[in-house]
């Protein structure tokens, strides 16, 4: 069998894709190395990630599981400046409200739908390596064979595993930034946090929230770049007991220079990487996997031709990394006042 599409990794943006060729009556096998539930950070999402939901037939399960909902951001970010509340906004129907969905929960619920729409998930299982036809992607060999494709869409986060077998370039626009996050245990009843905290201090900046009814999550980025270390918590939990040991991420800001070809696609973080006071790393990988899957839709209608479509999908992510970069620049250097957490 020749598949479709092989997507390698059943985060957001593999399961965004999968769920969005399936309906489009193409073939998508789903490639995951880790048994479900397995934890991933970046639990917070700005209420514009509803009509994604919706788009991709998870905006009922989501509601049922419950995740906790923020109505905005606190913020101190001018030094010796007072905590600023900034809401989301609101309409008719009330306050517009975040959520923090908890990843072990929303990647189960968005593999279950690709799996509900009919794609076919292999679990667990790596991708070992590429398969050419002279310089022509058209397969993969993995733990469970080799398998044949017409796209490959590398959705496997900040491993990068096609852009490393393919030794691809990466462009880099930030020195090093590492990026500790951890989680406590906490009160169920209300808390301080139930609002999610964005605290600037002179050696860099802490956020903190709730993400569970007993547990809330924290994260730190220093502005030299260097990991805090194992044992740093931030000073308003240290009497919190700890849920597990922290953990440091490489987030510095980069791009890889070839995003798409005409058999293959890189999506989320396996193509581009931002720190977390972007805001937006889910959101992203949702869009650029249901951007990706549209695309390669088109070329299977005769709308648009591959080359057509790698380079549509190219443009628009650069662009969309570039006016981030900017936006952030602009936050460190303190040409804007407080993030933009939207």
């Amino acid at each position: 069998m020749v598949y479709d599409a092989i997507i390698i990794g059943a985060g957001p943006a593999g399961c965004a894709a999968a769920i969005i060729l399936a309906r489009s009556g193409l073939n998508a096998l789903l490639l995951e190395t880790s048994a479900f539930p397995r934890h991933r950070p970046g639990e917070s999402l700005h209420p514009g990630v509803e009509p994604i939901f919706a788009a991709l037939g998870i905006a009922s399960a989501v509601k049922t599981a419950g995740f906790v909902r923020h109505i905005g951001h606190r913020i101190v970010w001018s030094l010796n400046a007072p905590e600023q509340l900034e809401r989301f906004g609101s309409d008719d129907q009330g306050e517009w409200k975040g959520y923090q969905a908890w990843r072990p929960e929303l990647d189960q619920i968005l593999l279950q739908q690709a799996q509900a729409q009919g794609v076919t998930v292999w679990q667990p299982c790596q991708a070992r390596a590429p398969i050419f036809n002279g310089n022509q992607l058209i397969g993969l060999d993995t733990d469970w064979g080799n398998i044949q494709t017409r796209y490959v869409l590398d959705a496997s986060g900040r491993s990068q595993w096609l852009l490393r077998k393919l030794g691809l370039n990466t462009l880099k626009y930030s020195p090093q930034l590492i990026v500790r996050y951890g989680y406590v245990h906490c009160f169920q009843g209300p808390s301080i946090f139930d609002i999610p905290l964005m605290q600037r201090d002179i050696t860099g900046w802490t956020w903190l929230a709730r993400v569970r009814q007993e547990r809330c999550a924290w994260v730190r980025m220093q502005f030299d770049g260097i990991d805090p270390g194992r044992n740093w918590r931030p000073p308003q939990l240290k009497d919190w007991v700890e849920f597990c040991p922290s953990k440091g991420e490489n987030m510095t800001w980069r791009i890889s220079e070839t995003l798409a070809t005409e058999s293959w696609f890189l999506m989320g973080d396996a193509a581009v990487v931002l720190d977390p006071a972007s805001s937006h790393g889910v959101l992203r990988a949702l869009m650029s996997g249901m951007q990706v899957a549209h695309l390669i839709t088109s070329t299977f209608r005769g709308n648009i031709s591959k080359a057509g479509a790698a380079g549509l999908y190219s443009r628009w992510l650069r662009e969309w990394f570039y006016h981030d970069i900017t936006r952030l620049r602009e936050l460190y250097s303190g040409k804007s006042r407080e993030p933009a957490l939207s």
